[in-house]
């Protein structure tokens, strides 16, 4: 399954490279030297991002399941 979150890239103020940020995940952020670095790094930023939400995501289940086993 593939899911696409797109990302906003913009040239900083400063001409110090580029900063990206994707709408639909909420404090996803990077920045790059040049355009294609400010690419690769939000690609690995949203990555992160996505792990550790579903890493969140389980364990919470996790421990909701452990709760109703103990507590019937």
């Amino acid at each position: 399954m593939t899911f696409t979150y797109p990302a906003v890239f913009t040239e900083k103020e400063d001409g110090t490279g580029y900063h990206a940020f994707f709408p639909d995940l909420e404090m996803c952020e990077a920045d790059g030297a040049d355009l294609e670095d400010a690419i690769e790094n939000a690609r690995d930023a949203a990555q992160n991002w996505i792990s550790v939400e579903l890493e969140d995501a389980l364990t919470e289940k996790s421990l909701r399941y452990i709760n109703f086993v103990q507590n019937g």
